[in-house]
Parts: C-alpha cells; structure tokens; sequence
C-alpha cells in the first residue's frame, strides 16, 4: 500500500463477470483526473496484467488504480420443446457472436419434428444452429420446436393395403404426406360407392394431412 518512485507496481484485474469484459486500467494521482494506461496484456503470459512504474515524487502522494470492464450486450432466449446450447452448455443468455444449437426434446412412440418456429431474422442451418447476430441488449429469442404425434387414421368398412411415401405405424398412426391404398370389405350383394371422411369426399390413394390428429374414413 506503500511505494517510493521506482517501484513497479504489477496491476492484476479480477476475471471479467457475466456479459462484461475488460478494457484496460486507469490511475489517479492525488486528487487529478483519472488517467488511461497503456497496454493491459502481459505478452508473455497473456494475463491481463499491467507494469506501473512510480514517477518521482514531489513529497507524499496518493495513485487510485482502477480496473475498466464493460458490459457486453446479450440476449435472452428460450425454447419450446427443447434446449439451447453453446459449446455444448445449456444456455438461456448469449452474446454476439454464439454459435447456438438448438436440439428438440426426446420424440415420443408416434412422434415426428415438424420444424421449428424461429424469431423474425434467424435462420437455422441443416443441423439447427445459428450464429447471434450484433445486439443492442435487450433482446430475447423465442423458438418452438413444432412436435405433433402422427396422425391415426381409422378405416370402417375397409383397412389400408398399401402405404408409400411415408411408413406404417402400429395401431394406425402414420406419417403426414404417407399415402394410403385403401381396400373396401367385401359384401354380398354390396359394391362399394367411395370413401367418406365425414362428410367429406376421399379417394384412395389417400395422402395423410399434416393438419390432422386423427382421421376416420368410411
């Protein structure tokens, strides 16, 4: 807390907390206007060090050191159905810059990603990732991922014979875009007339609909 002209004073900054980093140091001397140092990095270690050497002095003197941080804009986001992450930590804040990826929660028995909903400006590549764009502080992402159960298709009167486009599930859950051969029973003295979904008109082959839960055909 003592030091005499000469004397090199080896200045150490705390490490940075969230969202904030550091930009060098400042010196007071007496009751003067704070003052810029120089270089903050020790080219050898690459610590954020700084080397002050005391100037003569004019009697007794006083030199206030302050470490500078600044703030770092982030932004909020969460996730519907799934998690964000950097580096591969879960995150709910990130900074300009990140590489987030976005994984869907586990899919359950008759499960498909339909996609995902993003904030406006954000696109996700192939393996769902985007790099944060500059911020001002403030914002916050919201993503969905869009997780519906196949669609259950029920035929009365009939069964499915044939399935293309998309697969055959258990209890008749199928993929939505799957197309669908439809047989009709057989009855005496009975020819079949069509197919009906409700009051709805189908034919067969009949294509899966992605807006659907459940759908019963006659």
């Amino acid at each position: 807390t003592e030091v005499v002209a000469g004397d090199v004073v080896t200045l150490t900054a705390r490490a940075p907390g969230a969202h904030e980093r550091f930009t060098g140091w400042t010196v007071t001397v007496g009751a003067g206007e704070a003052q810029p140092l120089g270089p903050t990095q020790d080219e050898t270690t690459g610590e954020s060090v700084y080397r002050y050497e005391i100037p003569a002095l004019d009697g007794i003197a006083s030199f206030t050191f302050a470490a500078v941080f600044e703030p770092i804009p982030y932004a909020t986001i969460t996730v519907t159905n799934g998690t964000a992450t950097v580096n591969g930590q879960p995150v709910t804040e990130v900074e300009a810059g990140d590489v987030v990826t976005l994984t869907h929660n586990t899919l359950g028995e008759h499960q498909t990603l339909l996609g995902w909903t993003c904030p406006e400006g954000i696109t996700l590549d192939d393996d769902y990732r985007f790099i944060v764009p500059p911020l001002q502080g403030g914002e916050h992402y919201a993503f969905t991922a869009n997780i519906r159960t196949y669609p259950r298709v029920l035929v009365f009167g009939g069964s499915v014979s044939g399935v293309s486009n998309g697969h055959d599930y258990e209890d008749g859950y199928y993929k939505p875009g799957s197309s669908l051969t439809l047989r009709a029973d057989t009855l005496e003295g009975y020819v079949p007339d069509g197919w009906k979904n409700g009051s709805q008109t189908v034919t067969s082959p009949y294509t899966v609909p992605a807006d659907t839960y459940d759908v019963t055909i006659t």
